[in-house]
């Protein structure tokens, strides 16, 4: 299988997760590549310069796990085109023609309020105009790779409903129409612009948002991914004993949002299943102090290790064995332009639970 959403945390993070780390999960796993969202990283990998940096991080660590690098966007036209240029130059068979494993996946676009502090601002293209800007660019230059969208509207957002005593309230904070209006607008202006390159829209959290990229494959190319995050958990388990670990962005929904996603599912509408794997330390994710003295809660939930467990799930709930392997392979190298084998990856020259180095187990939400 190929995950295409794993984010590693090498430079000021690397205490959460590590490409080698998440490559030797992988490895005995039997997961053959991850997309590594790099944008996400300290400090964001948004230059030629800092991806050949990322790529050298993980060549000093062999494995024989793919290990494709999404590059930031900003909105400024000089980045742009830098980061398109080198995700072409960088690009899967680029690399593998030069007998490297770690390549270009594609660009990373933060459509919404994501990031706080300095280094990271500029990734937060909130403005309809900003958007436009990074489409039109990439016309201009015609770059016809992948751009992955993480799909929020901030101006809909309510901060004041988060309440980290009551975690169901952060899915209050931010509800399904800011996903809907923004995977609206992005669908558009794509459309609009002519981008002749690849729409994939990330971690799709409603129905609403399956029905908007099923309308626009007729007009752009257009993908979207699900997590088995949304698809097996719901909202209000964020209430029970340590629900607060749950907290993702975007949230996860209702119960019943959740079980109509599952049957777009199904249906065949979803194109990706990805892991958003996003490790913290627990004092992250529980209001540990910051160095400010503020107690944080940070987003995110990490997988790897838990995929074939949550496989058993999905498969318990009516997913076939080809719908699996069609989401987390055949699909995922069709839409990235990747050509990744499926070869023998489990083995156990690694010691101890792969478990043991995350903060906590996502997965008890399910076994209760």
């Amino acid at each position: 299988m190929i995950d295409s959403h794993v984010h590693c945390r090498d430079g000021y993070q690397s205490h959460k997760e590590t490409i080698a780390h998440a490559r030797r999960v992988c490895e005995r796993r039997g997961i053959h590549g991850i997309f590594d969202m790099a944008a996400n990283s300290d400090p964001p990998v948004t230059t030629r310069d800092l991806f050949r940096l990322r790529v050298l991080v993980a060549e000093q660590h062999p494995s024989p796990v793919y290990h494709g690098v999404f590059l930031g966007l900003t909105y400024e036209p000089s980045q742009i085109e830098e980061a398109a240029r080198c995700a072409e130059e960088y690009s899967f068979n680029n690399a593998v023609n030069n007998g490297k494993r770690s390549f270009a996946a594609g660009l990373k676009l933060f459509a919404g309020t994501t990031f706080s502090g300095s280094s990271f601002r500029k990734l937060n293209v909130t403005e309809v105009s900003q958007q436009r800007t990074v489409f039109e660019t990439l016309l201009k230059i015609k770059y016809r790779g992948v751009v992955d969208v993480h799909c929020e509207k901030d101006f809909l957002m309510h901060s004041e409903l988060w309440d980290s005593k009551n975690p169901i309230t952060h899915s209050y904070a931010r509800p399904e129409d800011c996903e809907i209006s923004s995977i609206e607008d992005i669908a558009k202006i794509a459309h609009e612009t002519g981008f002749e390159g690849r729409l994939h829209i990330v971690h799709v959290t409603t129905p609403v948002s399956v029905d908007i990229v099923d309308y626009y494959r007729k007009l752009i190319s257009v993908s979207c991914a699900v997590t088995p995050w949304h698809l097996l958990l719901n909202n209000e388990m964020m209430n029970k004993h340590g629900g607060i670990c749950l907290k993702v962005n975007p949230p996860l929904r209702s119960p019943e949002t959740r079980e109509k996603l599952l049957d777009c599912f199904k249906r065949n509408l979803i194109d990706i299943l990805e892991s958003d794997h996003a490790p913290h330390s627990y004092e992250e994710k529980t209001g540990g102090l910051n160095k400010d003295k503020k107690p944080q809660y940070f987003s995110g939930i990490p997988c790897l290790p838990w995929w074939q467990f949550l496989i058993g799930k999905l498969m318990e709930k009516g997913i076939t064995k080809e719908q699996i392997e069609r989401t987390t392979h055949d699909r995922v190298n069709e839409i990235f332009g990747t050509n990744i084998p499926r070869f023998d990856l489990r083995g156990g020259f690694i010691e101890g639970d792969d478990k043991d180095f995350y903060a906590f187990d996502p997965t008890k939400f399910l076994k209760d």
